[in-house]
């Protein structure tokens, strides 16, 4: 929204659309693995203004290998600081199963400039986060 009197201008018509981006897992998270970055999960973006909102969806492909009670944990990291808020969770005490699992995150950016938002993950002793289905989906809305 234009506050009155402020002038439109060719980069205030750039941030009218919310900008996307995305990334695919290009390596399996092993099994067995604490709270480890997801390679290849991971979008670096620049925002041109103090408090741009985010939205980031998430996608595990999550493949067990046996029964387990040990949850596999997804986490959204940004700017280095993982987001108190949200996991992506999955548990099964079945032997062979695999779920892709989702999850999804919305906050501000603080401050303009270049910003890096990655996938992290906790594995189980057998179960594996595989990079076939694993998928990191950024939507970015700057400020007008």
């Amino acid at each position: 929204m234009l506050t009155a009197g402020q002038e439109l201008r060719a980069s205030t018509c750039n941030r009218f659309q919310p900008v996307r981006y995305s990334a695919t897992a290009s390596a399996d998270l092993a099994a067995g693995l604490t709270d480890t970055d997801i390679t290849g999960a991971s979008v670096t973006l620049t925002t041109q203004t103090n408090g741009a909102r985010y939205t980031v969806t998430a996608t595990l492909d999550v493949d067990l290998t046996g029964a387990t009670t040990t949850i596999v944990r997804g986490k959204l990291v940004v700017d280095g600081t993982a987001v108190r808020f949200g996991e992506a969770l999955y548990q099964a005490e079945v032997g062979t199963d695999r779920m892709t699992v989702y999850q999804q995150w919305n906050g501000v950016l603080p401050t303009k400039g270049q910003h890096t938002f990655k996938l992290r993950g906790t594995t189980p002793a057998n179960a594996t986060i595989r990079a076939t289905h694993t998928n990191i989906f950024v939507k970015i809305r700057e400020v007008i």
